[in-house]
């Protein structure tokens, strides 16, 4: 909701060359100017990296969340966002961050065709949390666990929620 006093911005920060120009020092930056609310990734894979070092020496190369995470904004991946799950593409639509139940969890959201067979669904959010962990083994120290959601056409979606060293643990 905007206000005169709280109006409503819009940013875009393209980088139109290929890669390297800065998309990531500047989106950090326009994030803790403005107090921007959320980040829209809507291009990009595995290959994506947007390099954010803050003052106090903490780095990271974002290439799923958003590079204005550490300035409090959320991100929204615009779809499709396409994860290598076991050689198969993955289509997430949201990762975000939740501390409701007092640890600090990653929340995935990806779209799938069915959910109707709770433990070909439970092995697919089990693989796609290792894909992620893959990609980002830094986040086995950062976060408590991982909500997946597998989200179907006219079904209700099928949630699943494990610690990090419960992820380490599949088989």
């Amino acid at each position: 909701m905007s206000s005169a006093a709280h109006p409503t911005r819009y940013v875009s920060l393209l980088g139109l060359g290929f890669g390297d120009c800065g998309k990531g020092r500047f989106t950090d930056h326009l994030c803790g100017e403005l107090q921007a609310h959320t980040v829209v990734r809507f291009n990009g894979g595995a290959q994506a990296g947007h390099n954010v070092v803050l003052a106090d020496g903490r780095h990271h190369t974002f290439s799923q969340f958003g590079a204005g995470t550490f300035a409090g904004a959320a991100t929204w991946l615009a779809q499709p966002m396409i994860v290598n799950v076991a050689g198969s593409p993955v289509s997430v639509s949201n990762i975000h961050t939740d501390s409701t139940f007092g640890g600090f969890d990653l929340v995935v959201r990806y779209e799938t065709d069915d959910v109707s067979n709770m433990a070909a669904t439970r092995t697919k959010s089990v693989a796609l949390m290792k894909a992620l962990l893959t990609l980002h083994p830094e986040w086995k120290e950062g976060f408590h666990g991982m909500w997946v959601f597998a989200n179907a056409p006219n079904q209700q979606p099928f949630s699943l929620e494990l610690s990090m060293p419960q992820i380490a643990a599949q088989s």
